[in-house]
C-alpha cells in the first residue's frame, strides 16, 4: 500500500498552528434568579390552566345536567387548548379577512406562537406549556438539582 505524506514545509505549518484560547470564566456579581424566575411562571401558567379546565368542567357540567347545576360562563382561555381550530380560524381570517366568531383566542394564540417562534425559540415549552411543565417536573432529573 502506498501512502503519501505532504511536503516537510506543510507537516510543520499545521503543527505550528496555535491553539484556540479558552475563555476564562466570569463570576456573577449577584446571584442568577432566571430558574426561580422560570419556575415561578411555569407553575403560575399551570395554575391558570387548571382554574380554566376547573371552569370549562362546570360548564360542561351544565349542559350535560340539562341545567340543573349551577351555570358557569364558558371561560375564554379554553381555546387555547384548540391548535386545529386556531389554525382553521387562521386560514378563515386570511379568505375572508375578518376574525371569525368562534374560538377567536385560539386564531390569535396560533398567531403569536407562528411569529414569534423564530425569535424566541423554544421558550413557550421551557416557560408556558403546561405539558412541558408537567414532563419536566414528572421525571426524576430535575430532583438532582435541589440535592
Amino acid at each position: 500500500m502506498l501512502t503519501i505524506s505532504p511536503p516537510q514545509g506543510e507537516a510543520a505549518s499545521t503543527h505550528n498552528v496555535p491553539a484556540k484560547q479558552k475563555r476564562l470564566l466570569a463570576r456573577r456579581s449577584s446571584p442568577d434568579r432566571s430558574q426561580e424566575v422560570r419556575r415561578s411562571v411555569q407553575f403560575a401558567f399551570l395554575l391558570l390552566n387548571v382554574c380554566i379546565g376547573a371552569r370549562f368542567v362546570l360548564w360542561v357540567r351544565y349542559f350535560e345536567s340539562r341545567g340543573s347545576s349551577p351555570y358557569a360562563e364558558r371561560p375564554a382561555g379554553v381555546d387555547g387548548w384548540l391548535p386545529i381550530a386556531g389554525l382553521m380560524n387562521m386560514r378563515y381570517f386570511l379568505v375572508a379577512h375578518h376574525i371569525p366568531a368562534i374560538h377567536p383566542a385560539a386564531m390569535v394564540l396560533v398567531c403569536v406562537f407562528v411569529l414569534r417562534g423564530p425569535l424566541v425559540k423554544k421558550s413557550f415549552c421551557s416557560w408556558l406549556c403546561p405539558v412541558g411543565t408537567v414532563s419536566e417536573y414528572g421525571s426524576m432529573d430535575w430532583r438532582i438539582g435541589f440535592l
